[in-house]
């Protein structure tokens, strides 16, 4: 499980909006670009989270610091794959530190 903490790391946010019909399509393809980008130094963690009526889906993913976060964005492959999921489903990416985390 992923470890959050303030004011440690970077965290990006992309929340998709998709026609449910494109779910399965949309998860593939958001998997293989976590997958082509797990390997850029500073990468931490990544997860994908549905929303309950599947028009929704928000990728998850924590980096060391803002450069690393942003060097992702340039992989060729994280690029093409970029605007294959444009073509069925509009992204809202943002980059967030944590300001407060809290564990039961």
């Amino acid at each position: 499980m992923p470890t959050i903490e303030p004011g440690k790391g970077v965290t990006v946010i992309n929340v998709y909006r998709l026609d449910p019909a494109n779910w399965d399509e949309l998860v593939e393809l958001v998997k293989q670009g976590i997958e082509t980008i797990r390997n850029v130094p500073g990468f931490v963690s990544a997860s994908i989270h549905r929303s309950f009526d599947s028009t929704r889906l928000t990728n998850y993913n924590q980096w060391r610091d803002e450069a690393a976060a942003k060097a992702a964005r340039d992989v060729p492959a994280f690029v093409e794959l970029q605007q294959h999921i444009q073509q069925i489903a509009q992204g809202d990416p943002a980059l967030y530190t944590v300001e407060y985390s809290v564990e039961a």
